[in-house]
């Protein structure tokens, strides 16, 4: 569902960053929206820094986001 049909639905209705987070593999992609269709800005697997493109002021460490993740 959210690959495709919020992706979708985003998009088209001009939602400017998209982050898909997936905790089973530690990753997260982050989808920027460019001339109305996103584009794969990065893609950070269980590290990294995720920063946006639209708000200079966020700035996420990857790897605290999984950080105590219980993985059972």
């Amino acid at each position: 569902m959210d690959k495709v049909e919020k992706f979708q639905l985003y998009e088209k209705h001009g939602v400017l960053e998209y982050w898909l987070v997936y905790p089973k593999f530690e990753s997260v992609e982050q989808w920027v929206l460019k001339n109305g269709v996103y584009h794969l800005e990065g893609a950070h697997i269980g590290k990294g820094t995720l920063t946006s493109e639209n708000i200079p002021c966020i700035s996420i460490d990857v790897s605290g986001i999984f950080k105590g993740l219980d993985k059972s």
